[in-house]
Parts: C-alpha cells; sequence; structure tokens
C-alpha cells in the first residue's frame, strides 16, 4: 500500500498445481486462503483463524464468478459495479515473465476504481495488480516466487472448517 505517506508491505504465498491455485495472505489480523478448483468449477475462501470458509462457484475459464469483485464482496460490503471498461496496454516483463497488461475502470454509482493486472502468460497468474481508489491509498500487489509444485492436500478444505455465507471481518 502507497498513499505518499506511507508504504506497508504485505506478503502472500501462492502455489498452483495444473488448474488448481492456492493463495495464502494475512488481512486485518485474520489468515486467509484462496483455493481456485476449476476441476470441481468451485473456489473456497477460508479464514484459518475461526476454521471457517466461503464457497463459490467459477466461470468456465476457471475464474472465480465476478473476479476480484466478488471475493471482495465475500469480506465486506463492496457493492455489485454498476460498469466495468477493460482496456488492454502494452505488455510488460516482471519478474522474467512476458505479462499481458490490461487497465480495467469499475464504477460504483460515483465511486470509481482503477485496476492495473500485470498477467503472466506462462504461469496463467496476475503477478501484479494495482488498485487506485479516488482519495485512497494507491494499492500494489506483486506475486513472486510462485510454486507449481505441492502436495495436493494443499487444494483442500480441512475437514473441521465449517462452510458460511460469509467471512467475519477483523
Amino acid at each position: 500500500m502507497d498513499d505518499g505517506a506511507l508504504r506497508e508491505l504485505n506478503v502472500t504465498r501462492v502455489a498452483r498445481s495444473g488448474d488448481k491455485r492456492r493463495e495464502e495472505w494475512s488481512e486485518g489480523g485474520r489468515d486467509r486462503v484462496l483455493i481456485w478448483r476449476s476441476d470441481l468449477g468451485k473456489w473456497f475462501l477460508l479464514d484459518v483463524g475461526s476454521k471457517l470458509f466461503v464457497e463459490s462457484a467459477t466461470q468456465p475459464s476457471g475464474e472465480p464468478l465476478g473476479d476480484v469483485e466478488y471475493v471482495e464482496r465475500a469480506l465486506g460490503d463492496l457493492p455489485t459495479p454498476e460498469r466495468i471498461e477493460t482496456r488492454q496496454l502494452p505488455d510488460q516483463t516482471i519478474d522474467g515473465h512476458r505479462c499481458a497488461v490490461s487497465e480495467r475502470t469499475i464504477s460504483y454509482g460515483e465511486l470509481k476504481e482503477v485496476t492495473v493486472t500485470f498477467y503472466a502468460k506462462d504461469l496463467s497468474l496476475a503477478l501484479r495488480l494495482e488498485v487506485a481508489r479516488p482519495g485512497g491509498p494507491k494499492l500494489i500487489t506483486e506475486r513472486r516466487d510462485v510454486k507449481t509444485a505441492v502436495p495436493a492436500a494443499e487444494f483442500e478444505v480441512p475437514g473441521d472448517f465449517k462452510r458460511v455465507e460469509k467471512l467475519p471481518q477483523e
């Protein structure tokens, strides 16, 4: 996060095996895990500390329904977008990976959010996301050290987790 005066670093761990993906991070004092299972047509968002998870269907492409916005709505109170505009920018290389770059403007009434995504074609994964909202800090997410060979159990929801409609906040 960079608001001009303050920079904050958050670490996310990413694992991928074929079409299965897992991301781990901390947010608001909570450890989160997001598991994409395109073979099941689902994704799972876990709150590790409370042993709760949200489950949702995926699009035919294997990406979560609504992409990032759907996950944010599962975590909070982000409204449904009124309009989404996307444009392609020139490719760039990040950490040795050729990335397709796109800029997406999402309108929520008067609020407009601009997201620039750097998608590594060889990894089928976004390596960098830049999110800017008017009056707020610019959030930059960079993914490094992406693992592509991990145990199958990493892509399963633990048996002692309970399914809920929405995860708790802080």
